[in-house]
C-alpha cells in the first residue's frame, strides 16, 4: 500500500514476473441512499445501464486499445472497474466520467433498458432453485 486515507486506498505492485506495463484501477462510489429501498436500487442499477449503453462507442475503442472497464451496482453505491495498459487507462477513466457528468437519455433509451432490467428481475425471481428455498 503506498497511499491510505479517509476516502481511499491506493496499491502498487509491480509486474516482476513478465514485465507488462497493465493496471487496475477500481472506484467505488459510496452512497447510503442506493440502500433505502427497493425503488433506489433499481434506479441506480438503470443508471448503471444506460450510462453502459451510451458508452458503447467508447468500449468498442477502448476493446480495440486492450481496455475494459465494468460499471456495476452493490448495495452500498456504484463500483467501477478499469483495467489495461497504463500509459493509456486513465483517458479510458477520463472519457467514463465525462460521460457519467454529461450524458442524457433518450426516452427510447429509457424504454429499452427499462424492459431489459424488467426481464432480468423476472427471470431472476423464476429461477427454480430460489423458488424451492
Amino acid at each position: 500500500m503506498i497511499h491510505e486515507c479517509t476516502s481511499g486506498k491506493v496499491w502498487h505492485k509491480q509486474d516482476d514476473t513478465f514485465f507488462i506495463p497493465k493496471a487496475i484501477f477500481n472506484i467505488y462510489f459510496k452512497s447510503p441512499l442506493i440502500n433505502r429501498n427497493a425503488k433506489n436500487m433499481v434506479l441506480a442499477e438503470i443508471f448503471a445501464l444506460l450510462l453502459d449503453f451510451d458508452l458503447k462507442d467508447v468500449a468498442y475503442a477502448a476493446d480495440v486499445a486492450e481496455l475494459s472497464y465494468c460499471i456495476t451496482v452493490c448495495q452500498t453505491g456504484i463500483i467501477m472497474n478499469f483495467c489495461g495498459f497504463s500509459d493509456k487507462l486513465q483517458m479510458l477513466f477520463q472519457k467514463v466520467i465525462e460521460h457519467m457528468n454529461t450524458f442524457e437519455v433518450k426516452e427510447t433509451q429509457f424504454n429499452m433498458v427499462k424492459e431489459q432490467a424488467t426481464r432480468a428481475y423476472y427471470n431472476r425471481i423464476i429461477k427454480p432453485e430460489k423458488l424451492v428455498r
